[in-house]
């Protein structure tokens, strides 16, 4: 099989078209590199300083809101601080009218048992076994009740709250029960 050359045809145009044919040339001409440099060297460097600086800009953007989100979480903790602070202030008050309200109660508890031992002499034996037990019992839930009261540790308003029910409930029976201790007397 033998390969034919292929035949180059002449290039023509219309006769009405007064352009000048070109040259016939063998290869294609490129234009020089010197010639388009001062046009792509200044395109492409601010193409990549517009690219750099808008990253610049942009990380300086990010970075202020950041910092600016850092100032507002610092605000939103000193905020939680105060806010905390007042609320146990607040607790204090309550807690130390609360054990004033209850140590005057048992004190008064601790005179009623007094009185009603020194009245438990008069009574003969037998009773007054029963009466002195009645009123050791008394005085037992008495003291369980201060010692409840003293170490009491904050473990939130819930929990206040229905411990402030129960030491009141508590008390409310105590006293019904040392009213209830009536000694006979001989």
């Amino acid at each position: 099989m033998s390969v034919r050359p292929v035949e180059k045809k002449p290039i023509t145009r219309n006769r009405s078209d007064p352009r000048p044919l070109p040259a016939p040339t063998s290869r294609k001409r490129i234009k020089p590199l010197f010639i388009l440099l001062p046009y792509v060297i200044p395109t492409g460097t601010m193409v990549s300083l517009g690219i750099g600086v808008q990253r610049v800009l942009s990380h300086h953007i990010h970075s202020e809101k950041a910092d600016n989100a850092r100032v507002d979480v610092a605000n939103a903790n000193q905020d939680l601080k105060d806010a905390r602070r007042e609320v146990r202030a607040d607790w204090q008050e309550e807690w130390l009218a609360f054990k004033r309200t209850n140590d005057m109660a048992i004190a008064e508890n601790e005179r009623r048992f007094i009185e009603l031992r020194s009245k438990a002499i008069d009574v003969d034996l037998t009773s007054r076994a029963a009466y002195t037990g009645r009123i050791d019992a008394c005085e037992r839930r008495n003291n369980d009740i201060r010692d409840r009261v003293n170490n009491y540790k904050d473990e939130g308003v819930a929990e206040w709250q229905i411990f402030k029910k129960a030491i009141g409930r508590d008390i409310d029976d105590l006293n019904m029960s040392c009213q209830n201790i009536m000694i006979a007397s001989k």
